[in-house]
């Protein structure tokens, strides 16, 4: 959810285990993004934060009998937009097959001629993989990697673009 000062509110769901005790009585521990422990109030199921970058936030709720639930987590990526032209100027890179099988291919356009730094990442906001100085055309060989959803985040001269892309 986002709301109108720009920070965006993440809300814990439906526990992972049977609880125990009205919902009034249940403590969440929040912890992530730039930094850890309890970020918000300790009975909220929904923390506000307004993080720049890419971030992983767990939470786990803890019933009136003390029984913790597994956490629940939340990856969250936010690009902040300086202007028109910087987002223009980026709407020249591409990256296909999307799904891919083996291998991503990443091409620029324009006035963009050379990735500074290219981030692979899960969808908990792991890295996986980090590549530095690309070329305007290249291919990146992900055989390594499981099925599942994964985040790009292609760096230039001209600001930040990310990418979710699925491997088969």
């Amino acid at each position: 959810d986002n709301n109108p000062d720009g920070y965006i509110i993440l809300k814990a769901s439906n526990p992972s285990a049977p609880s125990y005790g009205l919902p009034s009585s249940h403590t969440y521990y929040w912890s992530g993004g730039q930094s850890s422990g309890i970020l918000t109030n300790p009975v909220s199921p929904s923390v506000a934060v307004a993080p720049s970058g890419f971030y992983t936030y767990k939470v786990e709720m803890t019933d009136s009998l003390g029984c913790i639930s597994l956490p629940q987590y939340a990856a969250v990526f936010v690009q902040v937009c300086n202007g028109i032209e910087s987002v223009n100027s980026l709407e020249g890179i591409k990256i296909y097959p999307n799904p891919f099988k083996d291998v991503l291919i990443i091409d620029t356009d324009g006035e963009i001629l050379n990735i500074s730094k290219l981030v692979i990442m899960n969808s908990l906001g792991q890295t996986i993989m980090v590549e530095i100085e690309l070329k305007q055309h290249q291919k990146v060989d992900l055989t390594y990697l499981s099925q599942g959803i994964y985040y790009v985040l292609v760096k230039t001269k001209h600001g930040q673009k990310s990418f979710k892309v699925i491997r088969e």
